[in-house]
């Protein structure tokens, strides 16, 4: 029988591993697709039945929140991370099919192609270090390959270096073979010696002998005149590089691997400026999508007395002691932030988090979807308890692998949901956002909870635009998060741009132009990036303009929108009519020709969307909002309509359809019902 993992990912073979632990192809029971999970190996000084300790926990989740946070074209997307039963920490990827690694793709490649393939390599590998971040493990197995696209795979985690090296024999670097500390230099021997043997089509060293392998890597250098003979024979039929580049690309791998650190290249630009040098090419090294991983995750500050509060909160969950509380403030004021630090705490300490967003009053029970799909899979359910919910999770049959009886008459749905809640066999934490945009039939199952909140062991985390509705639930505490103050501006500043970021003209612009509003000083240094090419070279504009918002807000946001290409903005604005959440298989259906993967990478690029907690969604709501402001009335009927008919596609009866049907133009019972 297949192993199930934490209830959801059902493991269905192994398909690569080592001594930092196994990968395995899984089936993701919510989200219904395959996915790629590891499960981490963790190197303690305890027995195996030990859970990790507390401090390795939150090194750990820290690790995988960043790596979650990494989003460049030549990186593996990490989708989710957690906490078995028994303690085990896993992440999941997305699973690249049919893919080749570096070296079984590039061997029978030109030569050309092969330079090309080491600067993607590479561009990840700046875009990595950049982040303050090491791969550790790099080798052909974790450089893969899919249609001309390389991917980098399965990072080393820090955490993970308790007492033992971490890092594969074959392709580690001199110093850290010896116990020193690893660098990015570290990571570029890796690359220099995967080179090697994708030009010459050899390992340098012996590898049928431990012992001798180890005096290779530390004493010997690799042959650089069979790597000479190898690029001076090469053919490449597309372009003729003249011998001397050719014998240039040895001197730069025999740099890539030299023994020392200090004598090899310090930076993975350095390498990249040389390639393109040897070859005549040039190859951006930021893109849109990698400048919005810079800016998305800045360093968080400014709220630890919410913080503070919200951990105790954790604590009290931890010893028992249900509790819920609500966090307002304006839009882009940093409510998802604080939301987000709280959820890594609390799974640090094994409390399982879900997570629920309000769409636009088109769905009364959105707030509930997710969380509630989560959390059934934790406790058996009777067929009427199923079937009650049914109208929150249209797909639960295909969820809980079994077909329900009609049931004449079922439970209340607020008795049916706070029983599982109470029935959870963990802690756990519920984070329900953007209640200004939450239907009264979501709401009134929150105040069903909350009746019950002493008897459950729950943490409630709710959140709303206190500027936009009158207050929610006002019995429960509640935490208003304030604009930034200059102190706090100048520290997210230099988070975003480093030193330069201190700079006093800019920091009066960003005081000026945004009084302190978090999301609007990121599109203004997106702005600015645009401007200058690089965040890099915002530092090199001799003056600074004197305002940006000249537009105003809109103008910003429409900024990014445009940068989504035209042929993919219709599903688009379908999307952004079906609510924040993104349903990719709900909008395959609005246009079954569109390629979805394709329009998906085109919306992350363009920071439109990305992925969180288990799903896709807009990356802010006024995003979503601005997008739809620029429809008609006879645009808006429209999509709704489409809206409708998608949804009745795949999901036969949905609780939306009935509020896409009543603002669709010209949509019978029938329509719908037969996909017109």
């Amino acid at each position: 029988m297949q192993k199930l993992l934490d209830q959801r990912y059902r493991l269905e073979g192994q398909i690569g591993g080592g001594g930092m632990g196994n990968i395995y192809r899984a089936f993701d029971r919510l989200t219904q697709r395959h996915v790629a999970l590891k499960r981490v190996a963790l190197n303690q000084s305890t027995s195996p039945e030990d859970t990790p300790s507390l401090g390795l926990r939150r090194a750990i989740t820290h690790e995988f929140q960043v790596l979650a946070s990494l989003r460049h074209p030549h990186i593996i997307r990490v989708l989710n991370y957690g906490f078995d039963l028994s303690g085990t920490p896993y992440f999941t990827m997305e699973l690249l099919e049919n893919a080749q690694t570096l070296l079984h793709y590039g061997q029978s490649r030109a030569l050309t192609e092969k330079v090309e393939l080491l600067i993607q390599l590479l561009q990840a590998l700046s875009y990595v270090h950049r982040r303050d971040l090491l791969h550790r493990d790099l080798k052909p197995s974790n450089v893969l390959v899919v249609n001309g696209q390389l991917k980098l795979v399965d990072f080393g985690l820090a955490a993970q270096q308790q007492e033992n090296m971490v890092g594969t024999l074959a392709y580690i670097a001199p110093e850290t073979l010896q116990g020193g500390i690893s660098s990015p230099a570290s990571d570029l021997y890796s690359v220099g010696i995967m080179a090697y043997e994708l030009f010459t089509g050899r390992y340098p060293f012996e590898l049928h002998n431990m012992t001798q392998l180890i005096a290779d890597v530390l004493m010997r250098d690799p042959d650089i005149d069979i790597l000479r003979s190898a690029l001076s024979e090469s053919i490449d039929p597309y372009v003729e590089i003249e011998l001397p580049n050719r014998l240039r690309i040895a001197d730069i791998i025999a740099l890539l691997t030299a023994k020392s650190p200090e004598w090899r290249y310090s930076h993975a630009e350095q390498v990249i400026a040389d390639l393109q040098e040897a070859i005549h090419a040039v190859v951006l090294t930021e893109t849109d999508e990698t400048r919005d991983s810079f800016l998305q995750a800045a360093e968080f500050i400014g709220r630890e007395y919410e913080l503070t509060h919200l951990i105790h909160a954790v604590h009290q969950l931890l010893d028992g002691q249900g509790s819920a509380w609500v966090i307002t403030g304006e839009s882009g004021i940093g409510k998802t932030r604080l939301l987000n630090e709280v959820r890594t705490y609390a799974l640090t300490q094994g409390a399982l988090v879900v997570s629920g967003t309000a769409a636009q009053q088109n769905d009364p029970y959105a707030l509930w979807r997710d969380p509630i799909t989560r959390l059934v899979l934790n406790v058996p359910l009777s067929d009427a308890e199923a079937a009650c919910l049914q109208g929150i999770a249209p797909g639960i049959e295909r969820l809980l692998e079994r077909r329900l009886p009609p049931i004449a008459d079922c439970p209340p749905l607020g008795q049916v949901i706070t029983d599982i809640v109470i029935r959870q066999p963990s802690p756990v934490v519920i984070i329900m956002e953007d209640l200004h945009q939450a239907a009264s039939e979501s709401l009134a199952l929150i105040a069903h909870l909350l009746d019950h909140i002493d008897q459950t062991r729950v943490l409630l985390l709710l959140s709303y635009r206190s500027d936009e509705i009158a207050p929610l639930f006002p019995e429960l505490p509640h935490l208003h998060l304030q604009r930034f103050n200059s102190d706090e501006i100048a520290i997210l500043s230099r988070s975003m741009l480093g030193v330069f970021g201190e700079r006093p003209d800019l920091l009066q612009l960003l005081e000026q132009e945004t009084e302190g509003n978090p999301f609007f000083m990121v599109e203004i240094v997106r702005v600015l990036a645009q401007t200058a090419g690089y965040l890099s070279k915002i530092a090199t504009l001799d003056r600074l303009p004197d305002e940006i918002i000249a537009g105003g807000v809109v103008w910003l946001i429409q900024k990014r929108l445009d940068r989504v290409p035209r042929r993919f903005y219709p599903l688009l604005q379908v999307a952004a009519i079906l609510g924040r959440q993104i349903d990719l298989e709900v909008l395959q259906a609005v246009d079954p020709t569109v390629e979805i993967d394709r329009w998906l990478d085109a919306c992350i690029d363009a920071a439109v969307i990305e992925w969180r907690e288990g799903g896709w969604y807009f990356t802010h709501d006024k995003l979503r909002q601005s997008v739809m402001s620029t429809n008609n009335q006879h645009q808006v009927a429209d999509l709704h309509r489409q809206a409708a008919i998608a949804l009745a596609r795949v999901y036969g009866d949905h609780p939306a359809i009935v509020y896409h049907r009543q603002h669709a133009r010209w949509l019978r019972e029938q329509d719908y019902r037969e996909g017109a």
